[in-house]
């Protein structure tokens, strides 16, 4: 059998080509029941299919579509494009779990959010810098398109930083390495984890601080 191409249209129909045959394509419609992990966002499962070894299970909601790209697999690039709501719910499991990076914190807003559009965010400063011991709150906005794009990122606690808007604690996509060279293999982790850093360098590390406690 050649190689797959999995196309996941409105219907959520998968296509396979078997050379074995005739060479012509078969159209397939699976369903599954919805995964304990779905459970919460109250979404239907319409299908599922395999690539390898990997199990990709599809969701749709009744409201809008949560997708933000097609997943592929094409028998030249094996590429899967993961939709919005399952690298999201990926990236909440871990923080929930408290995998990763304890510097930083990560959360919905509310936990009622079926699109997880909006997060608190949390960074320890780092040690041997003006931001020692402090502990600023960030507001995270992940759009529709997210993660074709970065996440909005806010200060919430009052920072001098050259990468965040000092009127209005925005942070500057075009001033912050992880934003600016964007991938959709990135997260709100790395975001996190690339402000912390910039605490570090040489522009921000003795930069005088507002008073701790104060908000934009």
């Amino acid at each position: 059998m050649s190689a797959p191409y999995y196309h996941w249209n409105d219907t959520f129909t998968s296509t396979t080509t078997d050379s074995s045959k005739d060479g012509s394509p078969t159209d397939k419609v699976l369903s599954i029941d919805p995964p304990s992990t779905c459970s919460s966002l109250d979404t239907t499962v319409l299908g599922f299919f395999h690539l390898r070894f990997d199990l990709c299970i599809i969701c749709h909601s009744g409201r809008r579509n949560p997708f933000s790209a097609i997943m592929q697999k094409t028998p030249a690039g094996e590429t899967v494009i993961v939709p919005r709501n399952f690298k999201l719910l990926e990236e909440l499991e871990k923080s929930e779990k408290g995998h990763g990076d304890m510097s930083i914190s990560f959360g919905l807003v509310d936990s009622g959010d079926t699109f997880m559009t909006d997060w608190n965010g949390g960074i320890l400063g780092p040690g041997g810098t003006h931001h020692d011991g402090r502990f600023y709150q960030l507001r995270i906005h992940c759009t529709d398109n997210y993660p074709a794009v970065p996440p909005e990122v806010r200060f919430v606690s009052k920072i001098n930083m050259t990468c965040v808007d000092s009127r209005t604690g925005v942070v500057k996509i075009d001033k912050l390495p992880t934003m600016r060279n964007w991938n959709r293999n990135m997260g709100i982790e790395q975001v996190l984890q690339s402000i912390r850093m910039e605490m570090c360098s040489d522009q921000n590390r003795r930069l005088r601080q507002p008073a701790e406690g104060a908000t934009f």
